[in-house]
């Protein structure tokens, strides 16, 4: 008798509004996170190298970073609107199929634009901010740290589709993971490499990140089953 009391008890838990109400909350955290993980990153960095460089440094590291998003707004656009077309209350959607093609538009806008961006990198430091030659090599570094993330696929957006509450708090794990980590790496690199220190703490954190992504939706039966 024990077993089906637990079973109800748990069943009538599931449907309980305060447990509706903690997983909507959840959800909510993940996807305001997965956008915003890529920023609070970089602002954290900017602070993180402003304390260690001097507040010189932390509006060169702004600098780069922002011409390295202006090289990305396309291929991110083409990621999500390769999404927008499946729908996301049909769990048959959910598959590497939609993964793989919006991956792959990212990867054939972002190529070209990124790795422009490597490549003019020291025209564009020295249009931007003349004078301080670690501002091409950090435009560099953080053009190719966005294309290593671009190539894993936009799996954030796949987990919060599938939905289950270990790929919704894996999203949230993993954006607070990488903060952490581009802070420590800063904290780290920056003494030794200066404003380039901060620029791959940046790039690895975000490549990181996408890396575990990108194994969790591999781990997911509704992604493996497309």
């Amino acid at each position: 008798l024990d077993a089906p009391r637990a079973a109800r008890r748990e069943e009538a838990r599931a449907g309980s509004p305060a447990t509706e109400a903690r997983e909507w909350l959840t959800y909510a955290a993940a996807t305001a996170m997965g956008p915003m993980t890529h920023r609070a990153s970089m602002h954290a960095s900017v602070v993180v190298s402003g304390i260690v460089l001097g507040p010189g440094a932390a509006a060169l590291l702004r600098v780069a970073h922002d011409a390295v998003d202006v090289a990305a707004v396309l291929p991110n656009a083409m990621r999500r609107g390769t999404l927008l077309a499946f729908d996301p209350d049909t769990e048959e959607e959910i598959s590497p199929a939609a993964a793989r093609a919006a991956r792959r538009r990212a990867v054939v806008t972002g190529i070209p634009l990124l790795l422009g961006a490597a490549a003019l990198a020291w025209p564009i430091g020295t249009l931007l901010a003349p004078g301080h030659p670690a501002v091409p090599a950090s435009i560099a570094c953080l053009a190719l740290g966005t294309l290593g993330g671009l190539a894993f696929g936009p799996n954030d957006a796949v987990l919060r589709r599938i939905g289950t509450p270990r790929a919704v708090h894996t999203v949230i794990a993993a954006s607070v993971a990488s903060i952490a980590l581009a802070v420590a790496l800063t904290l780290a690199l920056s003494p030794i490499l200066g404003l380039m220190g901060a620029a791959a703490a940046l790039a690895v954190a975000q490549v990181l990140r996408e890396a575990v992504l990108a194994a969790a939706v591999r781990r997911e039966p509704l992604a493996r089953a497309g």
